[in-house]
């Protein structure tokens, strides 16, 4: 809880934590995922018993940087990269389909490649992962 707290008071983004039954009942094809971000209202959703740390970066951080660099064509420009690289790296297209189905979002894709690359890097205990948890420091 702490650093999605932390991450929220940073961004100003906002976050619920929900429980499986309001999140079912929220999205229709919930599918068990441990979190959600509404890009209409800004607000993130973590549903209770199933999100950790990873989760919170992902929806309170991730989902809204990726919004950010909408909003620009440099941003887009940017993000067509992103992308393009993620969809490079099968182990990303593989648990993205897995979870999401073949109508996957280009965001997720994105998200997924950042998310392995968090991951990687808090085993090496290196890196943009040291970055971030020093500037969110729970």
């Amino acid at each position: 809880y702490s650093i999605a707290k932390n991450i929220s008071d940073r961004t100003g983004i906002e976050f619920s934590i929900i429980s499986q039954e309001e999140a079912a009942a929220m999205h229709a094809n919930w599918g068990g995922s441990p979190g959600m971000y509404d890009s209409v209202n800004k607000k993130a959703y973590l549903v209770e018993g199933l999100f950790d740390a990873s989760t919170a970066v992902h929806e309170i951080f991730g989902h809204p940087f990726l919004d950010s660099l909408k909003e620009t064509e440099e941003g887009k420009r940017i993000l067509s990269d992103l992308l393009s690289e993620a969809k490079l790296n099968s182990q990303v297209l593989e648990s993205t389909i897995n979870r999401y189905g073949e109508d996957v979002s280009d965001d997720e894709i994105t998200l997924a490649a950042l998310d392995l690359f968090i991951q990687e890097k808090v085993a090496s205990n290196s890196g943009l992962y040291n970055a971030i948890k020093a500037y969110f420091k729970a």
